[in-house]
């Protein structure tokens, strides 16, 4: 009858066709529908398992299917070998997807599509186009940073979703693909290694000023640590002020006087034209203050920057050459130290009455420094520790990050260096010296105290050698009893920041130090009636007093009820008090005045009326 003659015209339908009136059917089901025999892919379309992949995409395209095309991606088979190149771009074919999937989904299936696959580290041409397309997926899919959000795949296909891999398929078991995880970024976002989408992101960040992020970037991907490793990012610090402070300053102590000087050129420079004409510029471009200039402008800020000069002494600085950017004058010395009297003898013992006449025929600076300064300062730093014998921390490091002969020999005087320190390290309070080692600490101090600093320290036992023989000394006894004052933070001041937890954590703390020897703290918490009804006043205050923010209001509630208490007048309180602030601040739009003024007296009269309700 017409019955065979309809399924003999339904056998002539292309697979295609077939499968996706089952699907239909089935309610999207790809366990019922792939492992029917009957509705098998014929040979010409390829391995099973792409046809089905290929077949599900192409219905779920047509009914523009959001949640079934995420469901599709998070069921992709990744195979072991694929992996994300320096440039964002994968091994996984996805010829089909973009050929059919992408042209044709509306704008909304499209992103949908697009983020899940970005997820899974999977990138399509249109991201992995500029390295600006892949920022802005890479941001939105949270793995800038990293990894990012975990893909959680189900351990089955969803209810409302495809799956690419059925569950009845037997022969493909043993395949070494995968429907769970994504690809590493190890090569696109490697770590401790230069890519080139790590130069790209550092260049975007100084273009735009983002500091902060750019040094959350550097920390989280461990770069620029040493010389060598910045060199080979490229990075123009003269492009903005605060890129050379950032960069050369995390280098570590032997690069801090370089950072110095690149920060006194940008603080200086905005303070008058006089300092902007004494600023020079290194081989790199970043313009920097030589040291003279800074003890002329800046006498403290000069005094600070001495502390990590590449020379043993001060008076060193007046025989060095004047065309190196810390050369300074004697003049210009005296002048800087002046104000500081244990300064001024410990750098001139003969008296300062007469320190020369400035000679005229010292070669002038030239605007342009021959070489870059934080090289300058490194090299420095290693001849003086090389013709000192003394050796900190990072002289052996910058031995290694510096291939160069003269910066080689520090490293075979670091034995004796160190021992050295060793033996100097263990000194009283009136030997302590500074970094240079040619004044000490209290003597420094005792020329902005108005006591005696040495004396002072010699009382306190913590800093005789014999410490370990006296009592251990309490610094907050040498207070006067009146002066003694909690210093903590409570339940309030979390609770007006919305964190409800932290809040409810320092009271686990507060009755966890009341507990009796023996005793176990216990969930939930059983406060004393007057630690309860404070906990009550406290919560209140700080929702009436954030009235109009419900999530410092929810986390109030919050901690109630993690503490066993009723919230329910709270909850009656907080929802009245709104009511009768909006009436105050409605009858009184009428009034003269400034409306936030208005709006201030009607929450104050509302807190004042709730917080003297017993």
């Amino acid at each position: 009858g017409y019955l065979h003659v309809t399924l003999g015209w339904m056998r002539q339908w292309s697979w295609e066709t077939r499968a996706r009136i089952v699907m239909e059917k089935t309610h999207f089901w790809p366990r019922l529908v792939e492992p029917l025999d009957w509705l098998q892919p014929p040979a010409q379309a390829g391995p099973p398992a792409r046809a089905w992949q290929h077949c599900w995409l192409d219905f779920l395209v047509a009914h523009q299917d959001w949640r079934g095309l995420a469901a599709w991606v998070r069921s992709l088979p990744l195979l072991a070998e694929d992996c994300v190149d320096d440039q964002g771009k994968s091994c996984v074919d996805l010829v089909k997807l973009e050929e059919r999937g992408l042209r044709c989904c509306a704008s909304y299936a499209r992103e949908v599509l697009l983020q899940e696959l970005g997820h899974r580290g999977i990138f399509c041409s249109s991201d992995a186009k500029t390295f600006p397309a892949l920022l802005c997926r890479l941001t939105m899919v949270g793995k800038l940073f990293g990894d990012g959000l975990p893909d959680k795949a189900d351990e089955e296909a969803p209810e409302g979703g495809p799956a690419a891999a059925s569950a009845g398929n037997e022969a493909d078991s043993t395949s070494p693909s995968t429907t769970e995880g994504a690809l590493p970024l190890d090569r696109l976002l490697p770590l401790g290694r230069v890519s080139p989408f790590h130069c790209f992101f550092i260049k975007f960040c100084i273009d735009r000023d983002l500091p902060a992020l750019l040094l959350l970037y550097l920390q989280r991907y461990d770069l620029a640590t040493t010389m060598g490793a910045m060199k080979e990012l490229q990075i123009r610090q003269s492009e903005r002020p605060w890129a050379s402070l950032l960069l050369v300053g995390r280098l570590g102590n032997t690069h801090l006087f370089a950072a110095s000087l690149h920060h006194a050129a940008s603080v200086c420079t905005s303070s008058g034209p006089t300092s902007k004409s004494c600023s020079r510029e290194d081989a790199e471009g970043v313009p920097f203050m030589p040291l003279d200039a800074l003890a002329e402008s800046r006498p403290i800020a000069f005094l600070a920057t001495l502390m990590f000069a590449p020379v043993s002494s001060a008076l060193e600085l007046v025989d060095i050459a004047q065309d190196m950017p810390w050369a300074v004058t004697k003049q210009t010395l005296v002048k800087a130290v002046a104000a500081y009297p244990a300064l001024c003898e410990t750098f001139f013992p003969q008296g300062v009455e007469d320190t020369g006449k400035n000679t005229e025929s010292d070669k002038a600076q030239t605007p342009t420094y021959g070489m870059s300064l934080v090289e300058a300062v490194a090299e420095a730093n290693c001849h003086r520790w090389a013709s000192s014998g003394t050796k900190l921390e990072d002289a052996a490091e910058e031995a290694q990050t510096q291939q160069t002969p003269e910066l080689q020999g520090v490293t075979a005087r670091a034995a004796y260096g160190r021992e050295r320190l060793l033996a100097e390290r263990h000194k009283a309070a009136e030997d302590m010296a500074t970094f240079k080692g040619d004044i000490t600490l209290s003597t420094l101090l005792s020329d902005v105290a108005a006591f005696d600093v040495e004396q002072v320290l010699r009382r306190l036992p913590i800093f005789r050698d014999d410490a370990k023989d006296d009592e251990a000394l309490d610094l907050a006894d040498l207070a006067a009893p009146d002066e003694h004052f909690p210093d903590e933070l409570g339940e309030s001041y979390f609770l007006a920041q919305g964190r409800a937890m932290m809040a409810f954590h320092v009271l686990m703390t507060k009755c966890q130090q009341n507990l009796k020897p023996g005793e176990e703290l216990r969930f939930p918490l059983v406060l004393a009636p007057d630690d309860a009804r404070r906990l009550r006043k406290a919560a209140k205050s700080v929702a009436l007093h954030n009235l109009l923010n419900e999530g410092v209001v929810a986390s109030a509630v919050c901690l109630l009820e993690l503490c066993g208490l009723e919230t329910e007048k709270l909850r009656v309180d907080v929802e009245a008090a709104k009511r009768i602030y909006a009436h105050n601040v409605l009858r009184g739009q009428d009034r003269a005045g400034d409306e936030s003024d208005r709006q201030r007296a009607a929450a104050a009269s509302v807190i004042q009326l709730f917080m003297s309700f017993p």
